[in-house]
């Protein structure tokens, strides 16, 4: 009986949110080859000290690599998900991030390291990540 349950939940996540937990499994595993394929070639990102309105998939796969080379410990952890077929709002947790990060970035924005509270707003078109908007608290715990 639990098996067929199971099997029921798992065919009513939308293709959007399966999308987006895969977003977050090449996130943790720096898959920058696979994670590019998930968005559209232009992408929108905004948040906070991001400058970017609207960036090419290769800008923002340089972004990445620069983070996982300051913050290879790093890993994102799904609290939340709620969505439709093209929104996917995801409440997640940042935790291994390094008291100071390389030279390239700034090095006092985590001043106590270890865990940020995130939530992100994923638009979806054609099974691609056309947008995401990023909130933080920036508030870190020890």
């Amino acid at each position: 009986m639990l098996l067929a349950f199971c099997v029921s939940c798992e065919s009513r996540i939308s293709n959007s949110e399966k999308l987006v937990i895969e977003h977050f499994k090449l996130l943790n595993s720096h898959d920058l080859k696979n994670l590019a394929k998930q968005y559209s070639n232009k992408v929108t990102i905004l948040s906070p000290g991001s400058p970017y309105l609207n960036i090419c998939v290769y800008g923002l796969m340089r972004d990445y690599e620069l983070y996982f080379t300051y913050c290879d410990a790093t890993q994102f952890k799904i609290e939340n998900i709620v969505a439709t077929d093209s929104i996917v709002a995801v409440e997640y947790k940042i935790i291994g991030l390094p008291k100071k990060i390389g030279p390239a970035l700034t090095t006092n924005f985590y001043p106590n390291g270890i865990e940020l509270n995130n939530c992100s707003i994923f638009h979806i078109k054609d099974n691609k990540i056309i947008s995401e908007t990023i909130y933080s608290n920036k508030v870190l715990h020890d």
